[in-house]
């Protein structure tokens, strides 16, 4: 009875020890290995800005831009749109910002801002 009870902790002790060894080097890897980038903003597609016309209404507007990131309590007639994607280290990939001008009427006027082939910052 003593011996198999003393037979039977060796066993379990041999058992366990790999089981946590397996579990460990598992949780290490699966934290090194998945790194995810960050994208924030509005991505607007160099077709939507060719589609924009002036007259167009600030309605109009965001339907074919989507909501702005940004509205100036200042300029309630400048609308902005700002997209970053990043790398999960912070090293920035593209970056792009885009300024909509509206008069008076709340009518779009003109956009300024960076242009698609100004997007890409850094290819790596």
């Amino acid at each position: 009875m003593i011996y198999n009870d003393s037979f039977r902790r060796i066993v379990k002790m041999k058992m366990i020890k790999p089981l946590v060894i397996l579990g460990v080097s598992l949780l290490f890897v699966g934290c090194s290995m998945h790194r995810v980038d960050v994208v924030q903003g509005n991505y607007i597609e160099e077709t939507r800005i060719e589609n924009l016309k002036p007259g167009m209404s600030k309605h109009e507007v965001q339907m074919l831009l989507g909501t702005p990131l940004v509205t100036d309590v200042y300029e309630p007639d400048v609308w902005y749109y700002v997209f970053q994607h990043s790398t999960s280290s912070g090293k920035v990939k593209k970056a792009r910002t885009v300024k909509v001008h509206f008069d008076q009427q709340g009518r779009y006027l003109y956009l300024e801002g960076d242009n698609e082939s100004q997007l890409v910052v850094d290819a790596e």
